[in-house]
């Protein structure tokens, strides 16, 4: 076999194996649900994600139901994320992260009045169990304490939203929290402050229409009726660590989302919720061959399985132990007959090939 044909054989293995070492697809009765719940297609040959929302090509999504009761007029809202890898050099990669809100399609979100406050500089505290892994996943009482998101909640609450518009509302939460940190919050927030909040008002969002979706091949939510809503976008960088990578993919953004009585009569009293934020690395390829990896997991001719990674004992312990590789990552740059690799002793990304 020629050289660069094993490259890529062997880059397709890991592939595989990686999608087989991969968790059990998670149920919608889960906090935050990701590409193998909602149908997201994969690349042609791959199990990666090739999730296309209007011009935005997302390698890892989240969706997470905004936590109301189920008897509320805003029951079925959802908050939808996705990740793109913009850039990549040999040190540094550049990531998007877009926001959606997911409305019913009977629900007129105009009539009420609301605003979404995106905590982007979070401590390392903030975090599920598992951490940034591609599986973790949960409620912010969860990652942050219920005595927190109780003291946030209520801060945003008690506030008085009377006769203010949508935008002035949200300025006075913008002013609230930059001035005001709870005490039971502040392991989390770190500098005895929040910092980097960014509140936007959830009214005159950009619906994705039929005519702008011609070039989708997603629909990252469920049920599949739902609209969705362009709300927040960013793009952010990071070095080719592994911990970084992850982070960027994975890591958690607190939002905390206020409703309160707008123009009509779909609520009548000021509500908050916490949800935090983050994607999930599954697919609908990698959950099916991950089935069929639990019955040969004692035929992994020498690969050792590493949780959402795989370890491949290929060249000895003088060079390398092992290979950590990125699924993700991989995927991207198969086709350049490249290998991505993580090396253990300098605890960083780099390529073979």
């Amino acid at each position: 076999m020629a050289p660069m044909n094993m490259f890529r054989a062997f880059s397709r293995s890991l592939i595989a194996l990686s999608a087989a070492s991969h968790a059990v697809a998670q149920s919608y009765n889960e906090s935050i649900v990701g590409c193998s719940t909602v149908g997201c297609p994969t690349v042609e040959g791959g199990t990666t994600n090739d999730c296309r929302v209007v011009d935005n090509n997302f390698t890892v999504i989240g969706v997470a139901r905004i936590p109301v009761n189920t008897s509320s007029p805003l029951s079925g809202v959802s908050w939808v994320q996705g990740v793109s890898v913009v850039n990549m050099t040999d040190s540094q990669y550049s990531y998007e992260k877009t926001f959606y809100l997911g409305t019913p399609t009977e629900m007129d979100i105009s009539d009420v009045g609301a605003c979404a406050l995106f905590f982007h500089n979070t401590t390392s505290m903030v975090k599920f169990d598992g951490g940034d892994d591609e599986e973790s996943q949960g409620t912010c009482q969860e990652a942050m304490s219920e005595s927190c998101v109780a003291a946030m909640n209520d801060r945003a609450k008690v506030l008085d939203y009377d006769g203010l518009t949508v935008d002035e509302a949200c300025a006075k939460l913008q002013e609230e929290f930059d001035k005001n940190l709870d005490s039971e919050c502040t392991s989390f927030a770190g500098l005895h402050k929040w910092t980097n909040i960014k509140v936007t008002a959830l009214s005159g969002l950009s619906e994705i229409t039929s005519k702008t979706n011609g070039s989708s091949n997603c629909w990252p939510i469920l049920p599949k009726s739902d609209n969705l809503n362009v709300v927040e976008s960013y793009e952010y960088t990071g070095n080719n660590s592994a911990a970084t990578i992850a982070k960027n993919l994975y890591g958690i953004t607190p939002i905390l989302t206020v409703f309160f009585p707008g123009n009509g009569t779909l609520i009548t009293n000021a509500s908050s919720q916490m949800t935090c934020m983050k994607s999930l690395g599954d697919s609908v390829l990698s959950e099916s061959t991950k089935s069929k990896g639990d019955d040969d997991e004692d035929n992994d001719n020498g690969a050792m399985i590493l949780g959402p990674s795989v370890g491949v004992n290929v060249l000895g312990a003088d060079w390398i132990n092992m290979f950590q590789v990125h699924r993700d990552l991989l995927e991207l740059f198969e086709t350049d007959y490249k290998i991505c690799y993580y090396n253990i002793s300098r605890k960083q990304f780099a390529w073979w090939g």
